[in-house]
């Protein structure tokens, strides 16, 4: 329960602080800050997600197969 209210707390931190430094950059000189870079509970939780959604696309392909396989039997 501790983790899970430092989670929350870290959150709401770094949502205002990217909010903050948002709101006061150059848009010419830099890309939007994003909450997730500022939170450390976050920071590798981005690489994971992109790499499920690479791995989610390989299964989806693979269950495409199986379904026109099983499709063209009937």
């Amino acid at each position: 329960m501790a983790e899970g209210r430092m989670t929350a707390a870290w959150d709401q931190t770094a949502l205002v602080v990217a909010t903050v430094l948002n709101v006061n950059r150059d848009p010419k000189k830099g890309k939007p800050v994003n909450p997730d870079d500022i939170n450390p509970y976050r920071r590798g939780k981005r690489r994971e997600v992109r790499a499920a959604k690479a791995a989610s696309k390989a299964d989806l392909s693979l269950c495409r197969e199986a379904f026109e396989a099983m499709r063209h039997r009937r």
